[in-house]
């Protein structure tokens, strides 16, 4: 099936070919699901496609296929691998909105997102979020956050967080 061969592409890194099949899919008026973009989404992240994720997320929006936890996951996950961390804190406000549950994933790449580029205020804030929506931290939250001060030289607010 095509959302075999898109979760192959996904596993094998290859982004193009995952988005080439979503679009051959489209064409041949085959249904296009959750699944599928997810799928072609994640392997867009794990090669730093971030723009053709958004992409694909416009197709989604386009098709009215319902997002999920893996697709903002997978969506705050690429943006933020790309600097886009406030197109990453977008996701989470949109994610909320639709009632789409988050989870540790989820706010650990928006938090990445924010510490790859040092923002560190806008990292604790996502902290206290996932606090206040009893999601759990671990050890790569902590690294993350941790990384956003460093990037600063905000070395005080570090130590205060540990």
């Amino acid at each position: 099936t095509f959302n075999t061969a898109v979760s192959a592409c996904e596993k094998g890194g290859a982004w193009r070919d995952a988005v080439r099949l979503v679009a051959e899919m489209e064409a041949s008026c085959v249904l296009v699901d959750t699944i599928t973009c997810n799928a072609a989404i994640s392997a867009c992240d794990n090669c730093g496609e971030w723009i053709q994720a958004l992409g694909l997320l416009a197709t989604m929006q386009g098709r009215r296929i319902d997002k999920s936890t893996i697709t903002y996951t997978a969506a705050v996950s690429a943006v933020g691998k790309g600097g886009a961390w406030p197109v990453a804190l977008y996701f989470l406000i949109e994610m909320q909105a639709a009632r789409v549950e988050s989870n540790t994933r989820t706010y650990n790449s928006a938090v990445s997102a924010c510490g790859e580029e040092g923002e560190w205020v806008q990292a604790f804030q996502l902290l206290s979020d996932m606090a206040a929506a009893s999601v759990q931290m671990n050890r790569f939250t902590c690294v993350a956050a941790v990384s956003a001060c460093e990037k600063r030289d905000a070395w005080a607010q570090a130590l205060a967080f540990l």
